[in-house]
């Protein structure tokens, strides 16, 4: 089952199954699961001299919806299905990078982590599956 999570490939590649659908994504990429389904995921391409390594983060919709009243509206689809793969760009790595780093420097996470994960949701939200993530935060959002 998964729940309301980012995975940003870092090295290799993933496939995650939901019924029928298979999504892939690796390196350069990150998958968004906005609701909480079963899905089957495998490691799809590793070796020994280049190892499969991602990242996860989990995320509250309350910091989503929280975030969405500073952003402009966007008019989203109707529907859309709750799993997503794409492309990273350059600020969203950084960002993922500088929380990661944070695991060097235990005395700042309280201060520093939940900054860098409101930038990671404004980066995300502003992306290509940011409908998704604003579709969970809403009142009547599925």
């Amino acid at each position: 089952m998964t729940e309301l999570v980012i995975c940003l490939v870092l090295q290799g590649a993933k496939a995650i199954t939901c019924g029928e659908n298979v999504l892939h994504y690796g390196a350069g990429s990150y998958f968004v699961a906005s609701v909480e389904v079963p899905v089957f995921g495998r490691i799809s391409e590793a070796s020994l001299q280049k190892p499969f390594l991602g990242v996860g983060f989990s995320f509250d919709a309350r910091n989503i919806a929280d975030l969405l009243i500073e952003m402009p509206d966007v008019h989203d689809p109707e529907f859309l299905c709750g799993l997503g793969v794409s492309p990273t760009d350059p600020q969203l790595e950084e960002a993922f990078l500088r929380m990661m780093r944070l695991l060097d420097r235990p005395n700042e996470i309280s201060v520093m982590a939940p900054m860098i994960e409101r930038e990671i949701l404004f980066r995300l939200l502003r992306g290509p599956q940011g409908a998704k993530l604003r579709q969970i935060a809403q009142i009547d959002g599925r």
